[in-house]
């Protein structure tokens, strides 16, 4: 019997344990309900818009509204880091000037992008700009951060061409419980599918175009040798010859490196592009630059072209303008390379700097050119 008793007795304290952890449970569900608030703000991106006729660029004004948010990136100090990518060793001029902020977010983006070539991947970087948040401007602070970071890692890195960032969003959700808030950031394709190029629908789609072009470019390095200088030349004529400027303006890759190295027709942009990607790969210091330049016919536009650092000093290249096919005139040496490797005294004249690669994002300084050409 006393058995009995204290078996009734134990049941009947496991039973009252039970009902005040339910009621415990439940009042906090009911505390949830009441009090806290869960939302979700998504930040789109936009990129440069090259319409080449004359190249015009069209700056993307930044639009916001109170619990949805859309801004769309735009895709556009010489202590530069380097970055051991197989074989080659590439360095990361624009990283170097962005704030902490702003690297954060390249770093995150840099971990992840084998990632990214699955067009869906999202990045999540947790609740690390929880306290930037709270603060008065955070947000704003937040988005020129992210804008500005893309800014850099998309010039940094012409090898991402599969990617269309105005399918890119960051999406800031925030939980408040009480008088708590906290923030968490991610990155991903947001309300999109994917963020693929409309060339690309897959990721093994992706692997093969990475292939296709990492082969025309070996090919196109097994062909250079000598010194930087005449490794430059090398590839800088070999560009002019097989690519074909897109004076349509309609193809889907002319702004990337597939459609220089693949499909042999893009705009200035394609062409700049393919020259960093190719000389990355040749441990040859090469940066991607943006502005105004004045052509041989007196027609100013906008326009994308590149320094290269030969013997410790920076010489402008515009493989664009060197196209002879561009320059309407008969192929020569002369015509070819008047834009080869030159100083400030004769590339300044016709190329302008403009260090705002998007609205929102910082204005990036370039290296001074050598005052006179290489050689």
């Amino acid at each position: 019997m006393m058995n009995e008793k204290v078996t009734d007795t134990a049941t009947k304290i496991i039973i009252i344990m039970i009902i005040f952890t339910m009621l415990g449970f439940f009042g906090f569900l009911i505390y949830l309900f009441c009090y806290a608030d869960i939302n979700e703000d998504t930040i789109s991106m936009n990129e440069p818009v090259y319409s080449e006729a004359n190249i015009a660029y069209e700056e993307n004004i930044t639009e916001i509204s109170q619990n949805k948010q859309t801004i769309e990136l735009i895709s556009n100090s010489s202590n530069n880091s380097e970055i051991l990518e197989g074989s080659s060793t590439k360095i990361k001029y624009y990283y170097d000037q962005l704030e902490n902020n702003a690297k954060i977010i390249y770093d995150a983006l840099e971990n992840n992008k084998d990632n990214f070539k699955k067009g869906n991947y999202i990045v999540n970087l947790s609740t690390r700009f929880n306290s930037l948040l709270h603060q008065s401007d955070g947000e704003r602070l937040l988005t020129d951060a992210c804008q500005s970071a893309w800014d850099a890692f998309t010039y940094d890195n012409p090898d991402i061409f599969y990617i269309e960032l105005s399918k890119i969003s960051l999406i800031t959700e925030y939980t408040t419980i009480g008088n708590t808030t906290t923030y968490s950031v991610s990155i991903g394709p947001g309300e999109n599918r994917n963020y693929f190029q409309q060339s690309f629908s897959s990721q093994l789609q992706v692997e093969d175009a990475i292939k296709e072009i990492e082969e025309i470019k070996n090919n196109i390095i097994q062909t250079a040798s000598g010194n930087d200088y005449d490794k430059v030349l090398k590839v800088h004529d070999t560009l002019a010859n097989i690519l074909e400027y897109e004076t349509t303006i309609s193809g889907v890759n002319i702004h990337n490196i597939y459609g220089a190295l693949k499909e042999k027709k893009c705009v200035c942009e394609g062409y700049a592009k393919a020259l960093k990607y190719i000389l990355d790969s040749m441990n040859i210091p090469c940066i991607l630059v943006s502005g105004i330049a004045t052509n041989t016919n007196g027609t100013t536009e906008s326009h994308m072209w590149n320094y290269v650092k030969l013997d410790g000093n920076w010489y402008g290249v515009d493989v664009t303008w060197d196209d002879p096919i561009i320059m309407g005139a008969s192929i020569t040496n002369n015509i070819r390379h008047t834009y080869l490797c030159k100083g400030s005294n004769v590339f300044n004249k016709t190329h302008k700097i403009n260090g705002q690669i998007s609205q929102n994002g910082i204005v990036f300084l370039y290296p001074d050119l050598n005052t006179v050409d290489y050689k």
